[in-house]
């Protein structure tokens, strides 16, 4: 499999309260050894680099857990390591780690967005999927989302409603994208498991830095006007402080 330029950012956040005891906010699952003897953000990482280079893998979380993800992940450069000062939950975290990637001069790279807390048995094909997506964005669409064909009618994930079918290309189902739908009820869940156009929602996408911060300017202006301000001190010496 041919390496890729794509950049990957993984959204390495929260603070240890699903799994408790064995998550804590001192030690949250992300740094845990979960499944097998490494911790689940070293899984997702190593089923990255056979594809992507450390240098092209950023890693999002809170700041006080610099130390864990410098010490699990030593080949990842600092620059690399996004850390929140503060939790304000998911949008805010995407947008900055995306203004991140642009203050960096990527602000036209492509970029998937991962996270480190899902066990993904085939990772070869995982990482086809990512390289369709890469593809896809290079040549023919703003944003690409990774979906998964559901194996029974789930009423704690989210969906995908797709449209036809555009390509088939190895292994990989190639969809037009038509809408988002939240968790349904069990009925509901059973008519998507029956339709085959509905899929699991894994929250996995590719993009540009350029398109999510354009996203947030039309549709959360008061979010992008602040995120505007700490831009322009993400390119000063001193920016953390």
């Amino acid at each position: 499999m041919a390496k890729s330029k794509m950049k990957i950012i993984v959204f390495c956040g929260g603070v240890g309260t699903r799994l408790w005891p064995v998550s804590r906010a001192s030690t949250p699952k992300q740094f845990e050894n979960i499944v097998g003897d490494r911790s689940l953000v070293q899984n997702t990482v190593d089923r990255l680099l056979p594809v992507w280079e450390p240098k092209d893998i950023y890693i999002s979380t809170g700041s006080q857990y610099i130390d864990y993800v410098e010490k699990q992940l030593p080949s990842i450069p600092k620059k690399n390591i996004i850390a929140e000062p503060q939790m304000r939950d998911t949008g805010p975290a995407m947008l900055y780690a995306m203004t991140v990637v642009a203050s960096q001069g990527g602000e036209d790279a492509i970029v998937s967005v991962l996270w480190q807390d899902h066990l993904i048995k085939d990772q070869e094909l995982f990482r086809e999927m990512l390289l369709k997506g890469e593809e896809l964005v290079e040549k023919r669409t703003k944003i690409a989302y990774l979906a998964i064909l559901p194996r029974y009618p789930s009423v704690n994930l989210g969906y995908i409603k797709t449209g036809k079918v555009l390509k088939t290309d190895g292994r990989v189902l190639i969809r037009e994208f038509e809408k988002f739908v939240e968790k349904p009820d069990l009925k509901t869940a059973q008519e998507f498991l029956k339709d085959g156009s509905y899929f699991w929602n894994p929250g996995y996408f590719v993009t540009t830095p350029k398109f999510i911060i354009s996203m947030f300017k039309k549709f959360a202006p008061d979010t992008y006007e602040k995120m505007q301000k700490i831009e322009k001190l993400l390119r000063k010496p001193k920016s953390e402080e």
